[in-house]
């Protein structure tokens, strides 16, 4: 636990922490937890059980690392408002967080506190990007109107040549034009999505999704990402 040599205050009595961590009894706040207190931050470990996280904070103080536990619900907005002030940013690790992400970004925001998710999907609102940076395909992708509607978009096109459409440009001489730019390093890239999908096809539970309830789906698609 924290003592009062280990930690400073603000001019209302709150505690300053460099991290407050949401979730930090789960399985991936333990793991957080340890690595930000290597690196020698304060933490203000936060969750709904108190008991998982005062054993947290023992292990954790026992290592030298200064630590301050606090309760929250993080569905809560009233919870979160008294938790996050004084802290230097707001990392959560409680999911699903397409579902609870919100009422923790709007505190975070009304106390003008950053705010930092370890989770593979972007709970930030807003438009998402859609437009990729590149499209990679096989030489049967390889027309003339696939090229014309990627360059029109920005999108840079990964597709190797045919042979014939090369012997074709070739013999049109100086009217064939200059050959599409090919880069075959990110080309090979191609390869590990490929892999990717047809690891995942091998699941049946994560290539049918026959689950009605999304949390449900989204933790075999986690477990082999």
């Amino acid at each position: 636990m924290t003592t009062a040599s280990e930690i400073s205050f603000v001019g209302d009595g709150r505690v300053t922490s460099d991290v407050l961590l949401l979730g930090a009894a789960g399985s991936s706040g333990q793991l957080i937890a340890a690595e930000l207190a290597a690196r020698g931050l304060s933490l203000r470990l936060s969750g709904r059980r108190l008991g998982p996280l005062e054993d947290l904070a023992r292990v954790l103080a026992a290592g030298g690392a200064a630590t301050e536990v606090r309760t929250v619900d993080a569905s809560d907005v009233a919870s979160l408002a008294e938790a996050i002030p004084g802290a230097g940013v707001v990392l959560s690790t409680i999911g699903p967080f397409t579902r609870q992400a919100g009422p923790v970004i709007d505190a975070c925001l009304a106390a003008g506190v950053s705010y930092v998710e370890a989770n593979e999907w972007s709970a930030v609102r807003g438009r998402p990007r859609r437009r990729p940076g590149r499209a990679m395909g096989d030489k049967a992708y390889s027309s003339a109107a696939n090229r014309s509607y990627l360059r029109r978009r920005g999108i840079q096109a990964v597709i190797p040549v045919k042979e014939d459409q090369n012997n074709h440009r070739r013999a049109r001489g100086r009217r064939g034009g200059r050959p599409p730019a090919f880069d075959p390093g990110q080309y090979r890239q191609r390869n590990t999505v490929e892999r990717c999908f047809s690891k995942r096809k091998q699941f049946r539970a994560v290539a049918t999704r026959h689950d009605k309830r999304e949390c449900i789906y989204q933790g075999p698609r986690t477990w082999h990402r």
